[in-house]
């Protein structure tokens, strides 16, 4: 496994640990998270204070929240991570599980950009057309 795919699985050890700043301390202004489209809050957080906030604000909802690494593969500068996600409302507490996917891009160790999918074969597509 390359230094980036390393990286992207730091982040999920960070999230299940709750030390995100770890990660965020990677994270330079013009860093994008982008939110899967088909998310109702989608949107692209720019920026360590931005991310920050969305990963917080997942947190929040959903503080019990784990990942599973089911795969990592890495691309050039590029890493797909499928996960699946679990946990239960903070309000509700209904539980939940669902399988998703990133595409992490990093140049020398530095992260720039990562992008949900909801679905993981879309995410694998992304990753070979780039």
């Amino acid at each position: 496994m390359g230094a980036n795919a390393e990286y992207v699985r730091g982040f999920v050890e960070a999230w299940n640990r709750r030390d995100l700043e770890s990660y965020l301390d990677d994270v330079r202004p013009a860093f994008e998270w982008v939110v899967a489209r088909e998310h109702p809050d989608a949107a692209t957080h720019r920026g360590r204070d931005e991310v920050a906030g969305y990963l917080a604000d997942w947190i929040s909802t959903m503080p019990d929240l784990q990942i599973e690494v089911e795969e990592i593969e890495e691309a050039g500068d590029k890493v797909l991570l499928v996960m699946r996600m679990s946990g239960s409302g903070a309000d509700s507490g209904a539980g939940t599980e669902v399988r998703v996917a990133t595409i992490s891009t990093l140049r020398d160790g530095t992260p720039l950009r990562t992008e949900e999918f909801l679905d993981p074969a879309e995410a694998r597509e992304a990753l070979t057309a780039s």
